[in-house]
């Protein structure tokens, strides 16, 4: 009777279903990271080359990259306006297969570069890298795709997607996840929008070009920006016609990247009597709190601005 009650073990074992060997999943940027280990759970490990506070645009490809991603069984990137430094290497590490660019997801709502926006004395956008990746963007898309929680509501879709094709015994996990995720989304953009309703008039300043997403898609008012891409100083014209405008509009915040210097916002700041605030569109926390960071960042530094106005407004009128 033991024997048999055996038997019927090793052959009942033999039907029950491993857990699958967790993917490999390798991206470039902490935002990308947060999507995937939210969707994926313990069925993926993942890891972002670029950690919080660095920049894509000036990365090296190290060896120890190369490493992850000769191992990696799905490879995520921006475009190659963000991560020079992985576009130029993909063909001769033989990996293109298992790499997406999440620029090309059709789902994903792009907007065109900032040719000219009015900023910086009115001059046109064009991009320059310090890695020497020369060219205009008159037909290349903003890469910071992900500063618009549309776009991130799209990504956790298809990455869903794409990880229950590669782990199919596990997509009702993927599936479950993601729709966990998308209702954090929903809602701190939620909570943003009516953080941020009473100031989108209020006009402020950025170092870099970096949140047209998030600019418009909650109805900002972006009125300047210190540096074109790949300047590190300003140009003296340029910086004088801006610090201009600024006092005319009686602008008080500047909003400057963590990965940015912080000397030249400080100088535009002290000679216009702004306020320099910090913010980091690559926050390695979750997707969902990066963005409630961000408004809460993008909330004070502008009501700081609205403050000032009011005062001026009240100072008139006695």
């Amino acid at each position: 009777m033991y024997k048999f009650f055996l038997l019927f073990m090793v052959i009942s074992a033999s039907f029950v279903k491993a857990d699958p060997v967790p993917l490999n999943v390798v991206t470039t940027i902490p935002p990308l990271e947060a999507i995937v280990k939210a969707v994926g759970g313990n069925h993926v490990s993942v890891i972002s080359l670029v950690k919080g506070g660095g920049s894509p645009h000036f990365v090296q490809l190290k060896p120890s990259f190369i490493k992850e991603l000769q191992g990696a069984d799905l490879i995520l990137s921006v475009s190659q306006d963000l991560e020079p430094f992985l576009h130029k290497s993909m063909t001769n590490l033989r990996i293109k297969k298992r790499w997406v660019q999440v620029s090309k997801i059709p789902s994903l709502k792009l907007l065109p570069f900032r040719h000219n926006c009015g900023c910086c004395g009115g001059h046109g956008h064009h991009h320059k890298h310090e890695h020497k990746h020369k060219h205009n963007h008159k037909h290349h898309k903003d890469p910071h795709l992900w500063l618009s929680p549309i776009n991130g509501i799209a990504l956790v879709d298809w990455v869903v997607a794409r990880l229950s094709l590669m782990l199919p015994d596990v997509k009702e996990d993927f599936v479950a996840n993601g729709k966990t995720l998308k209702a954090e989304i929903h809602k701190i953009d939620k909570e943003n929008k009516a953080l941020l309703k009473d100031i989108q008039k209020v006009p402020y300043v950025i170092v870099h070009d970096g949140f047209q997403y998030w600019q418009k898609h909650y109805g900002l008012n972006q009125t300047g920006i210190i540096l074109t891409p790949g300047e590190s100083q300003g140009r003296p014209r340029s910086l004088d016609n801006l610090m201009k405008k600024m006092k005319q509009a009686k602008t008080k915040c500047v909003l400057k990247e963590i990965q940015l210097p912080t000397p030249l916002a400080q100088k535009v700041a002290r000679e216009t009597g702004a306020k320099v605030y910090a913010v980091d569109p690559l926050s390695a926390g979750s997707y969902p709190e990066l963005l409630k960071t961000l408004g809460q960042s993008f909330s004070e530094c502008l009501r700081k601005g609205k403050e000032y106005r009011d005062d001026l407004k009240a100072g008139e009128e006695k």
